[in-house]
C-alpha cells in the first residue's frame, strides 16, 4: 500500500470551480486515495521562525546586530544634524539668500521622502541586506561628493541624493526587529533610538572641533565616514529569516537561525522548519496560499496574477514534494512595487497605515520644529520673545560671515545645539521603560499629549529659563514618541510588506520635516508667534487622539505571517 500523502501534496489534488461568482473547492475522494489530513501530532515535529527566535532568546548574536543597527542610526543622525551647519556655511561662501539657504535642508528632506518609499520596496523584493547595502553606498558616495561641491547647485543636488540614501534607514530597522523575541521587542527597538541621540551629540561636538579650524567641507566628509564603517563590516550582517521564508528559501532561513542559536549558545526547537504550524494553516473550505510553503495549485491558477503574487516569486514543486530553493525568477519590478503599495491600503491594513502616516508626520513636524524653535523663541530680545516688536523679523542668532566668506559662530551656538540634543536621552529612556509595560498605544498617547502640553504656555512670553525648560520637556517627549512609533509601526505589518510600510511611513515623517521650517521660521519672523506655537501644539494633540484608533496593541505579541491574499480581509 502506498504511504499516505503529505499535507503539501494535498493541495495538488484540489480543483477549483466558479459557481455563482464564488470560488468553491471541489475535493477528490481523499479517503480512497489514502491522503492523510494534518493532525495535532504533525505540529509536534515542526517549528516556525517565530519559535526559533523565541527559543534563541536575546544573546551575543543580537548584541552584534544591535550595535550594527545602532551605528546605522548614528550615521543617519550625523547627516541630519549636519544641516544646522552646512546651510550657514554655504550662505557665507556663495552669498546665498535665506531662501537658498533653506532650500539645502528642504532638498535633503525631499530626498528622504522619495528614498524611503523606494528603498522599502527594494528590501521587500530583493532582501533587507541588498536594500541596506545600496542605501549605505548611495549615502557615502554622495556625502563625500557634497564635501567637494564646486558650486551651490552641485551641493543642492548632492545633498538631495544624500537624503535619498538616508531614506533607507527603515530597511536596517526592519531587519533588526525581525530577529527580536516578542517579549522584549519594544524595549530593544527603542534602545536603537539611543544611538540617534548619541549621533546628535557626537555631531555637535565634532562641529565644535572642526568648524573653527577646518571649516564645513571637512565636517561634511567626516560625517559620511560612519557609512564606510558599516560597509566594512557588512559581511557579518545576516539576512532576515522571516524574509527568506516568505521568499520560499527555507534552507537559507534555517542556516541563519542555526547561526543565531550557536552564537547565543541555545538550541533550535526539535523537528523541521516550516512556514506555519499545520493547525494554523487554512482549512480546506478556505484555502489560502502560504508563501514559501504551499506550491501553486489549481485553486491558485484560477486567481488573478495579483492574487497569486508572492513578492515576485512562485514556488515550483520538485519531485518528492521538496520544493526548497526551487523557484521561478519571473519578476515584475514595477508591477510588484505598485502591488506592494496597494497592499498597504488593503482592507486589513488601511486604517493602521493611514494613522501611522499621521503619527509619523506629527512626530517629525514637531521634532524638527522644536529644533528650530529653540533658536527662535529662546531669545531675550522682546521682538523674538513676544508676538510684537519692530525687530521681530530679525534673527538674533543669525550666523555672521567674515570677509573671507566663512561663518563666524561663537561657542554659544555650538553649546545650544549640544544642550537641546541631550534632551533626547530622558525621552528615549522613558519610552524604553514604558513601551513593554503600558503598551505602544498608551505610550504614544501620553508622550504626544505631554509634548503638546509643554508647548501650550509658550503662546505667551515667558522667562528664558522657563522657556528653555518647557522646550526641553517637549523635545524629550517628542523624541520618546518617535522612538515608540518606530517600534510600533513595523509590528503592524506582515513580513511581505513590512519594510515597504515602514519606509512609506518614514517618508511622511520627512514630509513633516520639510513643512516645519515654514512654520517655525517664517511665521516667527513675520511676527506670528501665536499661530506658529499653536500649530506645534495642535499637530501632536491630533496625533495623540488618532493613536487611540489603532486597530490593535502589539505589546508582547508574536508576528502574524499573513499571506498577501489574506490582506483582503477587512480589519475588525
Amino acid at each position: 500500500m502506498a504511504p499516505p500523502a503529505s499535507y503539501l501534496e494535498i493541495e495538488t489534488t484540489r480543483t477549483a470551480a466558479m459557481v455563482d461568482g464564488r470560488l468553491e473547492i471541489a475535493e477528490e475522494d481523499e479517503a480512497e486515495q489514502g491522503i492523510a489530513q494534518p493532525t495535532d501530532e504533525d505540529s509536534a515535529g515542526v517549528y516556525t521562525v517565530e519559535d526559533a527566535i523565541e527559543a534563541s532568546g536575546f544573546g551575543p548574536f543580537h548584541t552584534m546586530l544591535l550595535l550594527y543597527t545602532g551605528t546605522a542610526w548614528l550615521a543617519d543622525a550625523c547627516e541630519m544634524i549636519l544641516l544646522s551647519y552646512v546651510g550657514p556655511a554655504a550662505r557665507c561662501e556663495w552669498h546665498l539668500s535665506p531662501a537658498q539657504e533653506g532650500a539645502i535642508s528642504s532638498a535633503v528632506f525631499l530626498g528622504v521622502f522619495l528614498g524611503s518609499n523606494c528603498w522599502g520596496i527594494v528590501s521587500d523584493e530583493w532582501g533587507r541586506r541588498v536594500g541596506f547595502f545600496a542605501t549605505a553606498v548611495f549615502t557615502l558616495v554622495f556625502g563625500l561628493l557634497s564635501a567637494v561641491s564646486p558650486a551651490y547647485w552641485f551641493l543642492l543636488v548632492s545633498r538631495a541624493l544624500v537624503g535619498f540614501g538616508l531614506g533607507g534607514g527603515s530597511v536596517i530597522f526592519s531587519l533588526f526587529m525581525e530577529f527580536i523575541p516578542s517579549s522584549r521587542r519594544g524595549f530593544w527597538l527603542v534602545c536603537v533610538e539611543f544611538f540617534w541621540t548619541i549621533g546628535s551629540v557626537a555631531q555637535a561636538l565634532l562641529a565644535w572641533i572642526v568648524m573653527p579650524t577646518l571649516q564645513w567641507r571637512w565636517l561634511v566628509a567626516f560625517s559620511a565616514t560612519p557609512f564606510l564603517l558599516l560597509l566594512i563590516f557588512y559581511p557579518v550582517l545576516p539576512e532576515s529569516p522571516r524574509y527568506l521564508m516568505v521568499k520560499g528559501r527555507e534552507k537559507s532561513s534555517l542556516a541563519v537561525l542555526q547561526r543565531m542559536a550557536v552564537r547565543n549558545r541555545k538550541s533550535l526547537p526539535p523537528g523541521r522548519l516550516v512556514h506555519s504550524h499545520p493547525k494554523d494553516r487554512p482549512s480546506p473550505e478556505h484555502p489560502t496560499e502560504v508563501p514559501g510553503t504551499v506550491p501553486q495549485s489549481v485553486f491558485e491558477r484560477n486567481l488573478s496574477p495579483q492574487k497569486r503574487r508572492v513578492s515576485g516569486y512562485q514556488k515550483i514543486p520538485a519531485p518528492g514534494g521538496h520544493e526548497d530553493e526551487k523557484r521561478t525568477t519571473q519578476k515584475r519590478p514595477l508591477a510588484d512595487a505598485a502591488a506592494l503599495l496597494r497592499d498597504l491600503l488593503s482592507p486589513s491594513l488601511w486604517r493602521s497605515t493611514v494613522i501611522l502616516w499621521l503619527v509619523f508626520f506629527a512626530c517629525a513636524f514637531t521634532y524638527y520644529g522644536l529644533v528650530l524653535l529653540t533658536t527662535q523663541i529662546g531669545s531675550k530680545r522682546p521682538g523674538l520673545s513676544g508676538t510684537t516688536g519692530e525687530d521681530c523679523g530679525q534673527d538674533s542668532k543669525q550666523v555672521q560671515c567674515s570677509a573671507e566668506g566663512l561663518p563666524i559662530m561663537d561657542n554659544s551656538a555650538y553649546r545650544d545645539v549640544l544642550i537641546t540634543s541631550c534632551a533626547e536621552f530622558p525621552g528615549t529612556l522613558i519610552a524604553a521603560l514604558m513601551i513593554d509595560v503600558v503598551g505602544r498605544k498608551r505610550s504614544l498617547f501620553g508622550m504626544l499629549l505631554f509634548s503638546s502640553a509643554c508647548l501650550l504656555p509658550l503662546l505667551h512670553t515667558l522667562s528664558e529659563s522657563l522657556t528653555t525648560l518647557l522646550l526641553f520637556g517637549a523635545r524629550a517627549a517628542i523624541q520618546g514618541s518617535f522612538s515608540v512609533i518606530w517600534a510600533y509601526g513595523p509590528e503592524l505589518y506582515p513580513t511581505a510588506v513590512r519594510s515597504t510600510g515602514l519606509g512609506v511611513g518614514n517618508g511622511f515623517a520627512r514630509l513633516g520635516g520639510f513643512v516645519c521650517p515654514f512654520v517655525a521660521v517664517d511665521l516667527i519672523a513675520s511676527c506670528q508667534r501665536g499661530l506658529a506655537v499653536g500649530l506645534f501644539c495642535a499637530v501632536p494633540l491630533i496625533a495623540a487622539i488618532a493613536t487611540l484608533c489603532f486597530p490593535k496593541e502589539t505589546k508582547a505579541s508574536r508576528f502574524e505571517e499573513k499571506d498577501l491574499d489574506e490582506l483582503e480581509a477587512p480589519q475588525q
